[in-house]
């Protein structure tokens, strides 16, 4: 809760929700809030199959205040630029590596 608004995120949207009237403030689909710091919602956005980005949005108007985009989940590894095509796609995949 912050400046009077709740968050929740059920499912894949996040909503800021006034708790005295009921009434929501805004809500972001596709976004799942992890933390909220300083008036700034941090999460994550999905933003196609497999991609997403992180995002911070003020908790008073949902703008949007920073991104970081091409974010990856914890734990994989992308592919150096010389192994990558130029739509940035890994070429390593599908050959066997020795």
């Amino acid at each position: 809760m912050d400046a009077g608004a709740a968050l929740v995120t059920p499912a894949d949207t996040t909503y800021a929700v006034e708790p005295s009237a009921g009434t929501v403030r805004w809500k972001k689909p596709d976004f799942r809030a992890v933390t909220l710091t300083d008036g700034v919602v941090a999460g994550g956005e999905r933003t196609g199959f497999g991609a997403g980005r992180l995002l911070g949005l003020a908790a008073a108007t949902g703008e949007q205040r920073w991104t970081v985009a091409e974010a990856r989940q914890a734990g994989r590894r992308r592919a150096p630029a010389a192994e990558r095509d130029p739509q940035g796609q890994d070429l390593r995949r599908g050959c066997r590596h020795r």
